[in-house]
């Protein structure tokens, strides 16, 4: 399936630079499974080395610094390399329970009862 530079250097590079759902969509497809919200860290970090690995030519030049470059540079620059769209195939991961990517031993939410 077909996805914009812009989803895939989101999930390489950490720096958001497409609306969210397509973040969503490319994970859904990617682990063949609903991502939760909370889980988006987890399988970014998973899936960006798959990433780099199908698409090596996402990953920057030496020298080229990321975390200092406006997101809009990052990204003309990304599809100047890459083009504007990039096949990136199904890669399922066993299913992973919704709780996943919470923090072990952190309160995630608290209920009051009157």
């Amino acid at each position: 399936m077909k996805f914009s530079t812009a989803v895939v250097a989101t999930i390489t590079t950490g720096i958001l630079m497409c609306d969210i759902r397509e973040v969503y969509k490319l994970l859904n497809h990617m682990s063949d499974q609903s991502v939760y919200t909370h889980q988006i860290p987890m399988f970014m970090r998973y899936y960006r080395p798959k990433l780099e690995a199908l698409h090596p030519r996402l990953v920057p030049e030496v020298g080229f610094n990321v975390k200092e470059t406006q997101y809009e540079h990052l990204l003309a620059y990304m599809v100047e390399r890459v083009g504007p769209e990039l096949e990136v195939p199904a890669m399922p991961i066993a299913p992973v329970t919704p709780f996943a990517g919470l923090v072990a031993g952190k309160v995630a939410f608290v209920v009051r009862t009157l």
